[in-house]
């Protein structure tokens, strides 16, 4: 097996022991995300309203701050058939989508020559920068998605891929 292959499972566990921590033990994602007043009241409107599970962008009416007025929106996404009853599952491809992550960066990190492990590590967290701009700041951008949701997100993203920088630079020569 290659190594950039066997580099890139191990970085992807890494990957998905930080997500974990991250998530479950880290105050940072639940400090971004809010509840509604009446969360029973909402959910119930939004499942009677929602012909099929999916992603929603509705008109909420106007909001005055800052001294303009701009139209309130809710994006949401939608699961009619309810969570899972095991996270089994959605573990699992979690996981295999950070070991795919992981070996496609390992890739592209062996096609490079005569860098320092340092600069390795440096190249593996300049791809997460990018791709945390290409995937967080066009919901910042166009969906005013929370700009502190969207620093932690962006955080998460570059510190999960230090660590797993630091293993595929090992590996990595």
């Amino acid at each position: 097996m290659k190594a950039y292959i066997k580099s890139g499972i191990l970085a992807g566990v890494v990957l998905f022991l930080w997500g974990a921590f991250s998530w479950m033990v880290l105050p940072w994602h639940r400090a971004t995300l809010h509840n509604f007043i009446d969360s029973r009241t909402v959910s119930d409107e939004l499942a009677s309203n929602a012909l099929q599970s999916g992603i929603y962008l509705s008109p909420m009416g106007m909001s005055a701050s800052s001294g303009q007025v701009k139209q309130a929106y809710i994006f949401a996404s939608v699961h009619l058939q309810g969570a899972p009853s095991s996270m089994m599952p959605s573990m699992i491809v979690s996981l295999l989508t950070q070991m795919l992550a992981a070996i496609l960066i390992a890739y592209l990190l062996s096609k490079t020559t005569s860098l320092s492990y340092y600069k390795r590590v440096k190249f593996v967290l300049i791809f997460a920068l990018a791709a945390g701009i290409v995937t967080y700041l066009p919901y910042w951008n166009w969906f005013c998605f929370d700009t502190a949701y969207t620093l932690v997100e962006i955080a998460d993203l570059l510190l999960g891929w230090l660590f797993a920088g630091l293993v595929l630079a090992k590996f990595n020569k």
